[in-house]
């Protein structure tokens, strides 16, 4: 069971997902990046910014840039400024990396001086072409020149309606999930989230459920029920005892010598009334102790000869009432002469 358990623990340990790549990426460019991933190939994603949005959290912005230019490869990407005054730094890095731009005319497109050397280095990918003179536009330390900016980024004042109605959509930072349009035909069929299959996070929790249930299972398998002697008393410690009985535990009569030297066995008094059933004995019986049947202890006297009493695992038979003072023989000394009817045996 030791083993099973190990081995179901490495298999929780190997399937627990990974820490999410890029974790030290601003989470405003990481999550675009993830929402771009989540989106149908040459499909488009609407990223939505009603409010100044800044790189909060730090964080690597040149890898977050990277990453969103990844997902871009087949995709498309619009950010929509409607309802924000100023874009905030990490809102004027979302509009260089976009495909398409809407900038209301009471928003304004803020500097990028403390990424300057981002756009430098990303001078290949993300300051080329037409985002070269906005480029420069926006490292300026002066007040910038929102005419120019809008105009080099080509950006509109309001969204068509066809991008909104086929465009799966992030809005960030209040919102920040994704709602993915309606697909048809295979896309359809298709599991939405990351990789087409279940969450994570859902497969270790599972994975931890089913590794408690077999725990609990063990524990309760190797451990008997604590129960109480019929005296009402709770038992001590070290009662309930495990192992079978063997031969050499079994009491025996002990013959008595007489006057001419012929053994004969010790005389038994007759017992209790009452049914006759098989134990296990737990304590010694000198001459009381506690026996076990039906998965409970209770008290008992040691009636058979007074030199052999049996030791905790022997098995004995005890005869009396359901509920009150019990006898304990040797197996088979009481016989069946008397009447008794046989009780059920431990388990």
């Amino acid at each position: 069971m030791v083993r099973v358990l190990v081995a179901l623990g490495a298999v929780v340990a190997l399937s627990a997902p990974s820490p999410p790549t890029g974790s030290n990426v601003p989470a405003e460019l990481r999550l675009t990046a993830e929402a771009l991933g989540r989106t149908q190939q040459h499909g488009t994603l609407l990223v939505r910014v009603p409010e100044k949005l800044d790189f909060s959290g730090g964080g690597d912005i040149q890898q977050g840039v990277r990453k969103v230019l990844e997902a871009r490869k087949d995709r498309y990407l619009i950010v929509d400024l409607t309802g924000s005054r100023h874009s905030g730094e990490a809102g004027t890095m979302l509009l260089l990396l976009a495909n398409k731009r809407v900038i209301p005319d009471g928003s304004a497109v803020d500097s990028l001086q403390k990424s300057g050397e981002v756009l430098q280095s990303q001078q290949a990918d993300l300051c080329r072409g037409d985002n070269a003179k906005v480029c420069d536009l926006l490292r300026q330390k002066e007040k910038l020149d929102q005419q120019a900016i809008k105009r080099q980024l080509h950006s509109t004042t309001s969204l068509a309606p066809q991008d909104q109605q086929h465009a799966a959509k992030l809005t960030l930072p209040q919102n920040q999930s994704v709602t993915k349009p309606p697909q048809k035909g295979a896309d359809a069929q298709r599991p939405t989230g990351s990789g087409g299959g279940p969450d994570p996070t859902d497969v270790l929790l599972i994975a931890l459920m089913a590794l408690l249930a077999l725990i609990a299972l063990a524990v309760f398998k190797t451990r008997r029920p604590v129960v109480t002697a019929t005296t009402g008393r709770p038992l001590p410690p070290g009662f309930l005892l495990s192992g079978a009985p063997t031969s050499a535990d079994r009491p025996s009569s002990v013959p008595t010598g007489t006057g001419t030297g012929r053994p004969r066995l010790a005389v038994v008094r007759r017992p209790l009334d009452g049914p006759v059933r098989t134990a296990v004995v737990r304590t010694c019986l000198q001459p009381q102790g506690y026996v076990e049947f039906d998965g409970w202890l209770h008290r008992a006297t040691w009636a058979g000869p007074p030199l052999t009493p049996p030791r905790p695992g022997a098995r004995v038979d005890v005869v009396g009432p359901e509920s009150g003072r019990l006898e304990a023989f040797a197996p088979g000394g009481l016989g069946h002469a008397d009447g008794h009817a046989r009780g059920s045996a431990p388990p």
